[in-house]
């Protein structure tokens, strides 16, 4: 069974580096974030089930940030856009320690709180570009157009201070 999710985890991997680029250049296209999100979901069940609840937590976050995006109360701003590259770059490690016993060299725990201060980011309505200005406190697309966000952005991911044994 490890060596079926192994193969999934490989395989969501190389679906969201996929997924990636075309999302940056369109932000606001749903159905990659879509598709996305799905990867985090297959991804968050199946950790769960072989018993990486630490993996399943990771992918959780991911999942209910993109959650945010699809229901439209989160504009795919550039720390969203971010924290999500980060979280998949993330997950090869997370991959790497299930095989190797070697503890991630990024600060995911960094990573997940950052994700966390994105979901819990205040509410705002988006609605599609050229669409008219509405007296309601939406947020038209093309507003967030080469702007960064007014949540903290993700930092870039470091390696978390060790000590050799």
């Amino acid at each position: 069974m490890r060596a079926v999710f192994v193969e999934e985890v490989q395989n969501e991997i190389r679906n969201l580096r996929k997924l990636l680029p075309a999302w940056k250049n369109e932000p606001f296209d749903q159905a990659s974030v879509t598709q996305m999100r799905r990867s985090f979901h297959s991804l968050k069940g199946s950790s769960r089930m072989v018993g990486e609840t630490a993996m399943g937590d990771f992918n959780a976050k991911f999942e209910r940030l993109l959650d945010r995006l699809i229901d439209k109360t989160l504009a795919p701003s550039p720390s969203v856009i971010e924290a999500v590259e980060q979280g998949t770059n993330v997950l090869s490690e997370l991959l790497l320690q299930l095989r190797t016993g070697r503890a991630p060299r990024a600060d995911v725990q960094g990573l997940m709180r950052t994700v966390d201060r994105l979901i819990k980011s205040p509410r705002v309505v988006v609605r599609p570009a050229g669409t008219a200005a509405a007296d309601d406190g939406s947020v038209a697309e093309s507003s967030f157009a080469g702007q960064r966000d007014s949540a903290e952005p993700a930092r870039p991911l470091r390696p978390q201070g060790r000590r050799e044994s």
